[in-house]
Parts: structure tokens; sequence; C-alpha cells
């Protein structure tokens, strides 16, 4: 008897601000990864990398800060790294999110 266990990839979140609270697919924390999963709140961004395991698939992360947010679809394959890139204009209070690496 053999089970198959999806490999996950890698949401690699890169920012320039720290605080900017993350939802993935509507959610602030989930079980994620492959063979041994593992219950993940998102928190908040960093400045620098966040990173983390997802199954493959089609997403939606969410990025808020201050009653302001940004929605951004991405995609995760198997054993892959995707790379966002989140900016934050704290004069102006924009969020950008851009595929970056």
């Amino acid at each position: 008897d053999i089970s198959l266990i999806q490999i996950p990839g890698k949401l690699i979140i890169t920012s320039d601000t720290k605080g900017l609270d993350i939802e993935i697919d509507g959610r602030k924390e989930n079980y994620i990864g492959g063979e041994e999963k593992s219950f993940v709140k998102y928190g908040t961004t960093v400045a620098g990398k966040k990173e983390f395991q997802l199954l493959e698939g089609k997403y939606s992360l969410t990025i808020k800060k201050e009653g302001v947010s940004q929605p951004f679809q991405f995609k995760i394959d198997q054993n892959k790294d995707t790379f966002v890139n989140v900016i934050y204009d704290k004069h102006t209070k924009v969020i950008e999110i851009t595929n970056g690496k």
C-alpha cells in the first residue's frame, strides 16, 4: 500500500516594511506543508524575506495595513519557489505587490 504525498512549493515574500498583515485565501492561519503538515500563522511581513510552504495550486495573497488592503493572485508549483515583492508607502498608504525574485 503506497500513499502519494504532494511535494509542496514555497512562497517567498520579500518586503521593505515589517508589520503588514498577511492573509492567504482569506485566512490568517492554516495547515500547510506536505508530508508533515503543520499549523502556521501567517502573521505579518518582515523587512526582508518570509517563507511559507504551500501545496500546488492557485492562491490569493492579501496584504493589509491601517484599513488598506491589496489582493494579489499567485500560483504555487511543486518543489518550486514563487517570489512576491511587497512595497508599502507609509506616506500615501499604498501597498504594491508584484512578482519578484
